[in-house]
């Protein structure tokens, strides 16, 4: 029974590298393709319709480049602080589809995979005294600054921190992130 078990969290992590695979080449070809450009086009006038979906984008390691300069072009014809409520409201909505991808599948999936005694090793390191603490604070750094989300949702769904205090947290972080990428690029 357990090699079952073992055998389909394996499939399901194949399945979720594939996923995250084709992701990468959709993301890569939208940007070679220039349709982010094109979208931005589209949207003039509608601009905290466009930094809203340029915040779900901001949470991508392959797709931070271009929202980022979505967040420039629609911050120097917008108010900057609307931008950056209407880029972190959409960076929540991204970061919470990471989150949940992350926590339910990928790292029960890891939990089966990895024997018993390595993933509480791991889970008791994060859990135990100061970093029971300092794993949270992690996270929202990382979603802060222009390092990739996935890697900070990670260290916080490792942490087990529920979405009622991620919400607020990847918010304030989003939105402190998108306003320095505007403010340093009104500021040059």
């Amino acid at each position: 029974m357990r090699t079952t078990k073992y055998t389909r969290a394996l499939k399901h992590l194949e399945w979720d590298a594939i996923i995250i695979v084709f992701s990468v080449l959709l993301a890569l070809f939208l940007v070679e393709i220039g349709a982010f450009e094109r979208f931005l086009n589209f949207a003039q006038g509608i601009d905290l319709v466009a930094a809203f979906i340029a915040g779900i984008f901001f949470t991508s390691t392959f797709t931070i480049a271009p929202a980022s300069i979505a967040f420039v072009e629609i911050g120097n014809a917008s108010n900057m602080i609307q931008v950056a409520v209407a880029g972190a409201l959409g960076a929540v909505c991204g970061d919470m589809i990471l989150f949940f991808f992350i926590r339910d599948t990928i790292m029960e999936d890891l939990k089966t995979v990895l024997r018993k005694k390595n993933y509480h090793k791991i889970i008791a390191f994060t859990h135990g005294g100061i970093m029971r603490w300092l794993s949270p604070v992690i996270g929202a750094l990382i979603i802060a600054s222009p390092l990739p989300d996935e890697v900070g949702l990670t260290i916080m769904g490792m942490s087990k921190i529920r979405s009622t205090y991620l919400i607020p947290i990847a918010f304030v972080m989003n939105f402190l992130g998108i306003w320095a990428i505007i403010s340093i690029a009104v500021a040059l």
